[in-house]
């Protein structure tokens, strides 16, 4: 998602929507290495110039891209076997006048990208306070380590639900270079704070303007 021009006084925010395949290919460089890169081909390009419809759009196709069933296809041969996993936090909070934290909200979200051989079954394990409950094996017995509540959770389709609700593992075959959603939930910030503040500061001088934002985070 961005911001771009629209008209001479107006702003429009647009989203692609890309169909990306991925290349294995050999680079040469101080060391050989083996990379997945991808090639990206845009089938759409939307775009609202209310901001409210734009997140409501955003959200709905996030809501159904995690509801699509696990298509299986050929899958590829590769040199070089890779997972990755991109976790992403959204936090909600109701601040008063005075910088109180009185509501907040939790949604962490974990993406997957796998270029793995075969049907290979893989698994993650979280920090997850039910996880020690099933097998204390899991859990590492350190205090500064603290545990989490995982709440209202979504798994893929490629995800045992089953498995996961006896063990509270995240066993799953995945989709072969394809990015998606693993799994969605909901979790509590213990927090009396907010986990970050900004700070802007705007000096004009004539026809000039500056602008600078400070991003202070908690520890």
């Amino acid at each position: 998602p961005k911001v771009e021009n629209f008209s001479v006084a107006g702003k429009i925010h647009t989203v692609k929507i890309e169909h990306v395949s991925y290349t294995e290919k050999r680079k040469y460089h101080s060391k050989t290495e083996v990379v997945h890169e991808p090639d990206v081909e845009q089938m759409l390009k939307l775009g609202s110039t209310s901001y409210h419809d734009f997140l409501d759009f955003l959200t709905t196709v996030e809501e159904e891209l995690i509801k699509l069933p696990a298509v299986s296809k050929p899958k590829k041969n590769y040199e070089e076997q890779e997972i990755s996993l991109e976790i992403v936090d959204n936090f909600w909070g109701k601040v008063t006048k005075e910088g109180k934290l009185v509501e907040s909200a939790v949604i962490t979200q974990i993406y997957c990208l796998c270029f793995v051989n075969g049907n290979l079954e893989c698994f993650l394990t979280l920090n997850d306070l039910e996880l020690p409950k099933r097998d204390e094996s899991y859990f590492e017995k350190d205090s500064e380590k603290m545990g989490i509540d995982i709440l209202d959770y979504h798994l893929h389709k490629c995800v045992k639900v089953q498995e996961f609700e006896q063990s509270r593992i995240i066993k799953f075959v995945s989709l072969d270079a394809c990015r998606f959603e693993l799994l969605r939930f909901k979790t509590l910030y213990n927090g009396d704070d907010l986990p970050f503040s900004l700070k802007s500061v705007v000096v004009v001088q004539g026809a000039y303007v500056e602008l600078q934002a400070f991003v202070n985070m908690a520890s």
